[in-house]
């Protein structure tokens, strides 16, 4: 079965861990697939975590600060999601939105 919109998954699989992404225009960016980022630190980016139209991102344990367009910026048929309740830390402005804990809100 060919990727789709509706089952971005298709597009594959990317894990990023103990990542660091810093004064980039996207810190860590998905234009298709999905992306899972795990103890990983977005700042000083123009936006901290991207998703394109066919993309699923989900993070844990991340921090995504100080950026200066967006913390995440999301196509309208994207997702987004964070775990682990308290141990991801989203400060700025948003771009889209993101199922996330409500702590975290």
């Amino acid at each position: 079965m060919p990727p789709t919109e509706s089952n971005p998954a298709l597009f594959g699989v990317t894990a990023v861990s103990d990542g660091s992404a810093r004064c980039n225009a996207a810190g860590f960016e998905s234009a298709g697939g999905t992306l899972v980022i795990g103890r990983s630190h977005a700042v000083l980016n123009g936006t901290g975590l991207a998703a394109g139209v066919t993309a699923v991102l989900q993070f844990s344990a991340c921090s995504a600060a100080l950026n200066s367009l967006a913390v995440y910026g999301l196509s309208s048929v994207a997702s987004a999601a964070g775990t682990n309740e308290g141990s991801t830390l989203v400060v700025g402005s948003t771009n889209g939105s993101a199922a996330r804990p409500a702590n975290l809100q």
